[in-house]
C-alpha cells in the first residue's frame, strides 16, 4: 500500500527525527496520520517559525527518544539549527511516481493513493504525458487485478489491527479501512466473509462490554462519542455552521468528497447504540445522553435542545438558527448555526438494490454540487463548516418481520426492536437471532434487542438497506472539519 512507499522514501524504520517539506501535502491527502501516528512519531505542523522555536527547545531537544514527524506544507524559513538536527526530505510526486506526470497527479481532485501505490508497482515504462497519466489514474489503477490486491492487503491490515487490544480509536481505524473496502468490494464484487465476522465478532464485544466508558473520554481534540460534539463545535468560540447529513456512512462520506471543492479533514466518532434518528440525533444536537431525554424515542424537540445547547455557551449579541435542507438565508447576526440534510437516509429507506444501488444514489445526489455549493455559501459568509453524521447505513438480509410488539418509535429501522414489558423476550430473541444490548445511557425500563450484522427485520429474503444496529457502518461515523475552499486557490 501507499504507506509503504512512503516507509521506504522517507526512512522511517532508521530515523527518529524526520522533517518533511511536503508542499503539496501528499501525506494529508493520503490521510497518512494515523499510520505515521501508529509507527510512533509525534506529528507537528510546522506553521509558525517562533512557536515551532519554542517546541524545539522546550520539547524535542529535552526528549532524546522521542521520534518527530515534523510537516512543512508551505514555503517558510526553517533555521540552519533546526534544519540540521533533523533527517529532511523534499516529498512531491516526481520522487514518488517518477514514470506519471508530476502537473496531473497535482491537480486531480482525489487520488486513490493505496490503488496507484499497487499499480505502479507493475509499471515498467514512462507514461508522463498529460493524457497517459490521466487515464492511468482515471481507469487504468480500477482493472480487477489491481482491486483484488488492494482489497486484500486491507484485509490484511484489518486482522492485524484486530489481533492488538482494541480501544476506541482501533475501531476508527477499522472503520476507516472497511469503509474503503465496501466501496470496492461492492462494485467488484469480492467478498470475504471471514473478515468480516472476524470485525463483527470484535466490534461486538466492544460494544457489549467497553461503550459505556465513551462518554467519559476527552473531547478536546474532537468529540470521541456523539454527546461531545456540541460541547466540541462551541468550545472553538467562532463562527460556525454544522451539517448534520442524516445517515451519512463513512463510505458515503468517500463518494461525496470526490465531488466538492472543499479541503477537508476526515475524523470518526461513535453514534449512539441504537443507531436510530431518533435517538442519536437527539444527543447530537442536545449534548445529553438518552437518559437525559424527556422523550428519548422522539425528534419532536430536537430544534429547541439544540438552540436551548447552543445558547447556554454563547452571549446575548450570538444569535443561533436551525435549518432544514441545504437552502435557507443566513441572517447577519446569525452565529452557531445547524441545518438537518435527510437526503442520504431518504435513500437508505427506499432503496430497493441494496449497497450497490445505494452507491449509486450518493453518487447521483454528490454530482449535484448542492453540498459542495452549501459549504462554499457558509465559508464565503465566515464560517467553520462541519459535516458530520447522526448514524451510519447498513445493507441486510430480512429473515422475518414480526408485528405487534415493542414500543412504537418513531424510526423506519428495521434492525433493532425496544421492548418494555414483554413476556416473550426470549422466544424474540431465539426466533429472530436478536442480541440484548445493555442499555448503555439508556432508559432502563426497556429491553433493546438488536440484529445480528447481516440481518434484518425485514420479509424473508428481501435485501434491505437499514440502521439501528452495531455494525461498524451504523456505529462510527464520520466528523469532518472543512479547512478550507480549493476552487479559490
Amino acid at each position: 500500500m501507499f504507506f509503504n512507499l512512503m516507509r521506504e522514501i522517507l526512512s522511517l524504520e532508521f530515523e527518529r527525527l524526520i522533517l518533511v517539506k511536503d508542499f503539496a501535502d501528499i501525506l494529508g491527502k493520503a490521510n497518512l496520520d494515523a499510520e505515521l501516528k501508529a509507527y510512533g512519531f509525534r506529528l507537528i505542523k510546522y506553521e509558525d517559525v517562533e512557536n515551532f522555536r519554542f517546541i524545539f527547545e522546550s520539547e524535542i531537544k529535552k526528549n532524546p527518544n522521542e521520534k518527530v514527524f515534523v510537516m512543512v506544507n508551505k514555503e517558510i524559513y526553517v533555521p540552519y539549527d533546526i534544519y540540521n538536527y533533523f533527517k529532511v526530505c523534499e516529498l512531491n510526486y516526481s520522487v514518488i511516481f517518477p514514470r506519471l506526470n508530476s502537473y496531473v497527479l497535482e491537480n486531480a481532485k482525489k487520488i486513490e493513493f493505496d490503488l496507484l501505490a499497487i499499480a505502479c508497482d507493475d509499471l515498467y515504462h514512462d507514461l508522463t504525458s498529460e493524457a497517459e497519466t490521466k487515464d492511468f489514474i482515471e481507469n487504468t489503477i480500477f482493472e480487477f487485478p489491481y482491486i483484488k490486491t488492494y482489497i486484500e492487503q486491507i484485509d490484511e491490515k484489518m486482522i492485524s489491527i484486530l489481533r492488538d487490544d482494541m480501544d476506541y480509536s482501533a475501531w476508527f481505524k477499522i472503520a476507516y479501512l472497511k469503509a474503503k473496502r465496501n466501496i470496492m468490494s461492492t462494485k467488484f464484487g469480492v467478498k470475504n466473509s471471514e473478515i468480516e465476522n472476524r470485525v463483527s465478532r470484535k466490534l461486538n464485544e466492544f460494544i457489549m462490554n467497553q461503550f459505556g466508558q465513551l462518554s467519559g473520554k476527552s473531547y478536546f481534540n474532537g468529540p470521541v462519542i456523539i454527546s461531545k460534539v456540541m460541547d466540541y463545535l462551541l468550545m472553538q468560540k467562532e463562527k460556525t455552521a454544522m451539517i448534520v447529513m442524516d445517515g451519512m456512512s463513512i463510505s458515503d462520506w468517500m463518494i461525496i468528497e470526490k465531488h466538492i471543492d472543499v479541503e477537508a479533514d476526515l475524523n470518526f466518532m461513535y453514534a449512539m447504540v441504537p443507531t436510530i434518528t431518533s435517538i442519536s440525533r437527539q444527543c447530537l444536537l442536545s449534548g445529553l445522553l438518552p437518559i437525559e431525554h424527556e422523550k428519548p424515542f422522539s425528534l419532536a424537540n430536537e430544534k429547541k435542545q439544540f438552540t436551548s445547547k447552543a445558547e447556554e455557551a454563547l452571549s446575548a449579541h450570538e444569535s443561533v438558527a436551525f435549518f432544514r435542507g441545504f437552502d435557507f438565508d443566513i441572517g447577519y447576526k446569525d452565529f452557531f448555526i445547524c441545518t438537518i440534510i435527510n437526503e442520504i437516509d431518504d435513500l437508505v429507506h427506499s432503496q430497493l438494490q441494496g449497497l450497490s444501488g445505494h452507491f449509486d444514489g450518493i453518487e447521483r445526489m454528490a454530482k449535484t454540487k448542492k453540498l459542495d455549493t452549501l459549504i462554499k455559501r457558509l465559508i464565503n459568509q465566515g464560517f467553520e463548516v462541519f459535516v458530520t453524521s447522526d448514524h451510519g447505513n447498513k445493507e441486510a438480509l430480512g429473515i422475518g418481520k414480526p408485528k405487534g410488539t415493542g414500543v412504537e418509535v418513531e424510526t423506519k429501522s428495521q434492525r433493532m426492536m425496544i421492548l418494555k414489558d414483554y413476556a416473550s423476550k426470549e422466544s424474540l430473541k431465539e426466533m429472530y437471532h436478536l442480541r440484548e444490548y445493555p442499555g448503555y445511557y439508556l432508559p432502563k425500563e426497556y429491553n433493546y434487542l438488536i440484529c445480528e450484522d447481516e440481518e434484518a427485520l425485514a420479509y424473508q429474503g428481501d435485501t434491505i438497506m437499514s440502521h439501528g444496529g452495531i455494525s461498524v457502518e451504523e456505529v462510527i461515523v464520520p466528523f469532518i472539519r472543512v479547512k478550507g475552499d480549493k476552487s479559490n486557490e
